[in-house]
């Protein structure tokens, strides 16, 4: 049997064909959809993309959100991949904004040898560095000429991610989270239940690190409110 498809002006003008569980009765997107990729609302809220909004960082994190495993928040689209989907036509404008989202710890890149495309990790809203802790003016520097038939270069000029020892620590100011405490947490928490003991921590005003996030972690445990992945021997 042959099924045509019907034009949304076609439903508007028939009644009895509108979805009947819409106020509008208008076709909405299915609440599941296993092609569908999200942003975290903290990408707006926190105000990142009023920060990025010309230098096509959305465009770029949203091709990496597509790709992203939906458990594992990894993905490793080519630069190529990125630009066709994205619409970007010059790589280093790609290159520049994948550093900046790098430089905010709102992904980890672990950089190839020039075999396989960089792998992106998708980190945590509860890690990123804020808004305004980075001059965006200086990111032209970073990057070097890449030549269209290889991998990505760029010169190490701001501190890598994880590695630093700037981003191995807590601001006090900030309160947040480091992604080195994060990643270790998570080993024996869920990521969710670690993001809860942040924001508790964040509303009540005190201190947030890594002795602060286990013990709250620890505590609930013990009250049974949260089920651990793996026992804390420590």
């Amino acid at each position: 049997m042959t099924m045509k498809m019907k034009s949304l002006q076609e439903i508007l003008q028939n009644p009895s064909s509108k979805p009947e569980n819409t106020p509008s009765r208008l076709p909405i997107r299915p609440l599941k959809k296993k092609t569908r990729f999200y942003i975290d609302n903290e990408y707006f809220a926190k105000g990142y993309g009023q920060l990025f909004h010309r230098s096509r960082v959305f465009d770029v994190y949203g091709v990496l959100a597509k790709y992203a495993n939906h458990r594992t928040q990894i993905c490793w689209p080519a630069i190529k991949t990125i630009m066709k989907e994205s619409g970007i036509r010059n790589r280093n404008t790609v290159v520049k904004a994948v550093k900046l989202l790098e430089s905010y710890n709102i992904i980890s890149i672990s950089h190839s040898r020039g075999h396989h495309s960089n792998r992106y990790t998708l980190l945590s809203s509860y890690v990123w560095r804020p808004a305004n802790s980075i001059t965006s003016d200086t990111v032209p520097d970073l990057v070097t000429s890449v030549p269209d038939n290889s991998q990505v270069h760029i010169q190490n000029k701001v501190p890598n991610s994880i590695s630093s020892d700037t981003e191995n620590h807590i601001s006090k100011s900030n309160k947040e989270i480091s992604v080195t405490t994060f990643r270790i947490l998570e080993v024996y928490f869920k990521s969710s239940d670690i993001e809860k003991a942040v924001e508790t921590l964040k509303n009540s005003g005190l201190e947030i690190n890594f002795i602060t996030v286990k013990r709250r972690l620890q505590q609930w445990s013990k009250e049974k409110t949260i089920i651990p992945i793996k026992e804390l021997e420590w």
